[in-house]
């Protein structure tokens, strides 16, 4: 039996270029509320560039469907 495709189910927010924040924490009551989480603050151009360039590379591939509205913030 073959193996069941996986599901990219990260939180990473890439602001200006610049900076990524990337966390554990769905943006829920029942995370911020209930559950423990982890995140990072990454401050370095080139790690912020190269994984924005991997997230367009997937939507580019067809693998991810950005998410609607969040378009206008770009």
């Amino acid at each position: 039996m073959g193996a069941a495709p996986g599901r990219f189910h990260t939180k990473c927010i890439v602001i200006d270029e610049e900076i990524t924040f990337v966390t554990s924490a769905n943006a829920s009551a029942a995370a911020q509320q209930e559950n423990i989480e982890a995140g990072v603050l990454i401050e370095d151009r080139l790690f912020a560039l190269a994984l924005g360039k991997q997230f367009d590379d997937l939507v580019t591939a067809g693998l991810l469907v950005p998410v609607q509205g969040l378009a206008a913030l770009q």
